[in-house]
């Protein structure tokens, strides 16, 4: 990912006059934004899922994540992916609220 998303750029093209709505395009960019940091978190529980059951063991990518007895005790991922800023150029975007 970009380290920023320009939102009038491809893929949104969010119309920066103002005369067309952009909401599904600042949603859409939103989503691949938010999608990223869901995406380490799912990997991060499906590594932490596959530890021995018995014990105590932690994960490597984490902090204080661990599967106790069975249970996970906690998500916390220690490498999320750089999240990239969401641009807005000089101009006027329109939204639906």
């Amino acid at each position: 990912m970009n380290s920023k998303i320009n939102i009038c750029e491809t893929p949104y093209f969010a119309d920066p006059t103002g005369k067309r709505d952009c909401t599904e395009a600042v949603v859409r960019a939103l989503n691949d934004i938010t999608g990223a940091t869901l995406l380490s978190f799912r990997q991060t529980l499906a590594e932490m899922e596959a530890l021995p059951s018995d014990g105590c063991h932690y994960h490597r990518g984490s902090f204080e994540n661990r599967r106790e007895n069975g249970v996970v005790k906690c998500v916390c991922c220690a490498q999320l992916p750089y999240l990239p800023a969401l641009y807005f150029p000089e101009g006027r975007v329109s939204l639906r609220l």
